[in-house]
């Protein structure tokens, strides 16, 4: 005869099995469920419309067509006095490829009256270099002056460049005419004292003398 804490024993073993099994069946359900949505939510899930989203319908053909824009350029080359320069120099690079360098370089010479022309050419930009033998170029680095070379935008511009395109109206460019050199007086180093009191002390560079013709004029004020 079974004692009762052998019954005992028995009976939580039972329960035991009996969980386990309630448990395995009720995670398997729950498994089965969660599948069952998740299919259900990706069968029905569809994309987003953008109705108001416009993108272009051919993105490399968009680029291409920048580097078919027209170029029309009309420019003219002076000195500081505004003289038009004959037989100037002008290098063109004509922008027509994306990232790569431009297959499209020339020389010009600008006519009688300085002028040149660009005409019958397709880039995105034209870059363009004028020099002379007996001139002195102006770089860009020189503010409020007119320069010898620059890059002219013609795809960016709401214009497209019609700004260039005025042969009455052309863009100028400016190389600066070197006078003729003259000899500087050497003088022997020496100290000199100079008035703190604004007063200007005249510095002669020709002669030793303060009545030469070259002059650097120096004024000093002491800072109480």
């Amino acid at each position: 005869m079974k004692t009762k804490k052998q019954k005992l024993i028995i009976t939580v073993l039972i329960l035991s099995a009996a969980i386990l099994c309630l448990i395995k069946y009720g995670l398997k359900k729950f498994d089965l469920h969660i599948a069952q949505a998740a299919t259900s939510t990706i069968s029905d899930r569809s994309a987003p419309t953008l109705p108001h989203a416009t993108q272009p319908s051919n993105p490399l053909m968009t680029i291409a067509e920048v580097y078919l824009t027209p170029i029309e350029f009309y420019g003219k080359v002076v000195d500081q006095y505004n003289k038009p320069i004959p037989d100037a120099q002008v290098k063109v690079s004509v922008n027509n490829r994306h990232f790569l360098p431009s297959t499209n370089n020339f020389t010009l010479k600008t006519d009688a009256n300085g002028d040149f022309s660009i005409k019958d050419q397709r880039g995105a930009s034209v870059s363009i270099d004028v020099s002379h033998k007996e001139y002195m170029q102006i770089s860009p680095g020189q503010l409020n002056i007119t320069h010898s070379s620059g890059l002219f935008d013609y795809a960016i511009k709401d214009d497209k460049g019609k700004c260039y395109k005025d042969p009455q109206k052309p863009t100028y460019f400016m190389l600066f005419k070197v006078g003729e050199t003259q000899d500087i007086y050497h003088i022997e180093s020496k100290n000199i004292d100079m008035p703190m009191d604004g007063t200007p002390y005249v510095f002669c560079l020709d002669e030793d003398k303060q009545n030469g013709t070259h002059k650097i004029i120096f004024s000093f004020t002491a800072i109480p």
